[in-house]
């Protein structure tokens, strides 16, 4: 490993550094990446520009070798089953095993996992909620959405705009976490609205940020004022949610 240098990678969601640097420690790039967004968070956005240097400074991966053609006469997949092959090299027979979404990963995959989070939930607020007096299970309803936001991160939907994926991920869990201690009572209702009042403009600049992000289709536009909005969320929590 120390003879590796460290490239983008090209297997990107944005500019492929956080691949590159899960490629080179031999670590998996969602975890690099659930990390580099909580810095981002811990550090009020100054990871963001560590994170544009690199993108400017890091050379791409370069290109492997050229693959070259080969013609078997079955083959086995854990999507499609098996599949044999006429002489000709079209299909004569496949049989699927499972279906995938536009992620490609299976859907009993994603189903499984959906169901794993979801009594996660269960799981915790039963037990949490006799900790916080006055309180029942069913009032931890933002952490579900937690849950979902992360899920969305981890695991989001592929596309062309795969970033926007992520994004909403990072609003859905900022702004849950924002709402629980709220509902909970833990936090007064009108902490948001005190926080609007005096941190409006990080709130206006996160919004405009997120919306050219779309309108450009830059992901990493999209992210930052996904980040903008989790920084807003984060300050109201230290500055305006007091018991």
């Amino acid at each position: 490993m120390a003879d590796r240098q460290l490239y983008r990678s090209r297997n990107a969601v944005l500019g492929g550094v956080c691949a590159g640097i899960a490629e080179r420690i031999d670590a998996d790039a969602i975890v690099v990446r659930i990390f580099a967004v909580l810095l981002a968070c811990v550090t009020f956005g100054l990871a963001i520009i560590a994170y544009a240097v690199l993108w400017v400074r890091l050379p791409l991966e370069p290109e492997g070798p050229e693959p070259f053609e080969v013609m078997p006469e079955n083959a086995e997949s854990n999507v499609f089953g098996t599949i044999v092959y006429q002489e000709d090299g079209t299909v004569l027979r496949s049989t699927s095993l499972n279906q995938s979404n536009s992620e490609g990963f299976p859907i009993v995959a994603r189903l499984a996992v959906a169901v794993g989070l979801m009594l996660l939930f269960l799981v915790v607020s039963i037990n949490v909620s006799p900790l916080v007096p006055g309180t029942r299970w069913w009032q931890f309803w933002p952490l579900a959405f937690m849950i979902v936001g992360l899920f969305l991160m981890i695991m989001p939907v592929k596309s062309k705009f795969e970033a926007l994926w992520h994004a909403v991920g990072i609003l859905i869990t900022s702004a849950a976490a924002l709402l629980l201690p709220i509902v909970l009572e833990i936090a007064p209702p009108d902490s948001i609205s005190d926080a609007f009042a005096t941190l409006w403009p990080l709130a206006v600049m996160a919004l405009v940020i997120f919306v050219i992000g779309i309108a450009t289709k830059k992901g990493l536009v999209v992210i930052t004022g996904s980040v903008l909005f989790a920084m807003f969320c984060l300050l109201t929590l230290y500055l305006f949610a007091l018991p």
